[in-house]
């Protein structure tokens, strides 16, 4: 049961973490095209990079660690091999 706390903690972290890099990224990102650049995808692309890189290594690295946990819990809960 704590394996299925732990992973759940770390899936929802990522979930937070991600979202408060990407919004900020996509308004700096939206005041470029106000600017007159009109290449928004690039924009987010180069907002992310420079704003929040290690966050979404971060967040990833959450990810993984709670599926890691959501599945040990799962194999303890239903006895697997």
């Amino acid at each position: 049961m704590n394996n299925h706390i732990i992973g759940g903690i770390g899936i929802l972290m990522s979930i937070i973490l991600f979202g408060m890099t990407v919004i900020p990224s996509t308004v700096i990102s939206l005041s470029g095209v106000e600017r007159g650049n009109d290449q928004s995808l690039n924009l987010i692309g180069t907002a992310l990079f420079n704003n929040s890189f290690i966050p979404l290594i971060v967040s990833i690295v959450f990810l993984f660690v709670g599926i890691r946990y959501l599945i040990k819990g799962i194999k303890e809960y239903y006895n697997f091999s």
